[in-house]
């Protein structure tokens, strides 16, 4: 089997194509297969696919880039963009964005709509405390087992940062979530307290 990206990248075109050969969604596909990841990640999981958990285990991990995240997102795009027009911020970018904005060990760095966690993975060896949000369960669910399986130790939670009050945090992150309406003005990130100089 090939290693690192490419890797990972056959195997999960490989497993959309026989889950899909199964009459599942792209949905259900990631319902399904989410559980083997995070066992294979040393997580509790529950209803594990025994077939699917032997493939993923198989696969070696890469530390750096989020290629879990970005295989997903092209591998399941039903549930991304087709659904909510979502999709995963590019390393290249993460990468830059970080280069603009040195951090010292020991800030505290939230990602408030965190997909898959790419944006906190640049960061992970600076020393810094990473906290990752997201409405969506499924992509909390994937950050905290892509970040796992890559050596990080975060701290992610499903949990809509508009509506309610985070704790205090050194420095903000984020690719905004535009496929959120934002027409409301209590959402705004100055009626939060994070409209400060170092949000990115």
């Amino acid at each position: 089997m090939a290693t690192g990206g490419v890797g990972w990248a056959r195997t999960l075109r490989s497993l959309e194509v026989r889950l899909r050969a199964r009459g599942l969604t792209g949905s259900e596909a990631f319902d399904l297969l989410l559980p083997a990841l995070e066992a294979r990640a040393g997580g509790a999981a529950t209803g594990v696919d025994e077939e699917l958990f032997a493939v993923v285990s198989a696969v070696p991990q890469v530390a750096g880039d989020d290629l879990l995240g970005l295989a997903y997102e092209h591998f399941l795009s039903d549930v991304y963009k087709g659904e909510r027009g979502q999709y995963f911020t590019p390393p290249p970018l993460c990468r830059l964005l970080w280069s603009r904005l040195p951090l010292q060990p020991g800030e505290v760095v939230l990602d408030p709509t965190c997909g898959s966690g790419g944006l906190l993975l640049p960061v992970a060896s600076v020393g810094a405390e990473l906290r990752g949000f997201d409405l969506d369960g499924r992509l909390a669910r994937l950050a905290k087992v892509n970040l796992r399986l890559l050596g990080v130790d975060a701290d992610i939670r499903r949990l809509d940062f508009f509506r309610e009050p985070p704790e205090p945090v050194d420095v903000v992150v984020a690719n905004p979530p535009f496929s959120v309406a934002l027409d409301d003005p209590d959402l705004a990130l100055a009626h939060r307290g994070l409209a400060g100089p170092r949000g990115v």
